[in-house]
């Protein structure tokens, strides 16, 4: 996994270098609700620009206690 941090970071790079992009989006859509159609793992990397129209990722106010409810459900889902 690290081996490809490194590879997606010197794509990155190169990607904003070549189109002059002021910024990159890197993700990941795993699973059906997310949005992944191809059934194989891989990494999205898009150039953004200051007046490209794509939206940014929203964030969610938790409700009080709410945050640390789904930190534990999550802790106790790692195997």
């Amino acid at each position: 996994a690290s081996y490809l941090i490194v590879v997606v970071k010197k794509l990155s790079n190169a990607v904003l270098k070549a189109v002059g992009a002021g910024g990159i989006n890197i993700l990941s859509n795993n699973k059906a609700p997310a949005g992944q159609i191809i059934e194989h793992p891989h990494i999205h990397i898009v150039p953004r620009f200051s007046d490209d129209n794509l939206s940014e990722w929203q964030s969610h106010k938790y409700k009080v206690g709410e945050k640390e409810k789904y930190v534990e459900k999550i802790k106790s889902s790692i195997i």
